[in-house]
């Protein structure tokens, strides 16, 4: 009597273990993309030098659930008119903080605000504007070609998405970003 070939018993458990490894590590990506991290387009040249037209950041969308944004950290946010495409500025005010723009400086709370990060200086005068509670003060880095928080107020922090943690895309550009 032939005994039974054990092979394809082994072969069909094999194909299902390399199944669920796919599935889990989809659900994996999948949950890491919904709750930690996602990826945001630079679409102009706002942040310029720090980033540029085209590059990609990843988000890290879990890093504000326990503490807010700090000042002068670059932040992804949904901008306030309806729009698909987030938006990349640095956080210059906080809740409570006074914002002024006085020519080419931006003072915040009567202090002189150190940005070697800008390019461009676009003078503008502003009176001291008080941020809200739960509002942030954002302004791109390229002053001269950067629509912020100058044309359309301070931003209420259910509209950040997270903090831009390094540029991934171009791969000659990955770096993290300050």
């Amino acid at each position: 009597m032939e005994q039974p070939n054990p092979k394809p018993t082994r072969r069909w458990v094999r194909i299902l273990i390399e199944v669920f490894l796919l599935a889990g590590a989809v659900a994996l990506g999948l949950a890491l993309r919904i709750c930690v991290f996602e990826p945001a387009f630079v679409g102009s040249e706002s942040m310029s030098p720090t980033l540029q037209v085209g590059d990609r950041v990843l988000v890290n969308k879990a890093c504000y659930r326990d503490q807010p944004p700090a000042r002068q950290e670059v932040v992804v946010f949904n901008p306030p008119e309806e729009s698909h495409q987030a938006l990349v500025k640095r956080v210059i005010g906080l809740p409570g903080d006074v914002v002024q723009h006085w020519k080419n400086d931006v003072f915040v709370n009567g202090q002189k605000l150190e940005e070697p990060y800008v390019h461009g200086h676009a003078p503008s005068y502003t009176s001291p504007k008080r941020i809200p509670e739960g509002e942030f003060y954002v302004l791109g880095d390229n002053r001269d070609h950067s629509e912020d928080s100058r044309d359309w107020g301070s931003i209420p922090i259910e509209r950040l998405r997270g903090k831009a943690l390094l540029v991934y895309y171009p791969l000659g550009r990955i770096s993290r970003i300050r």
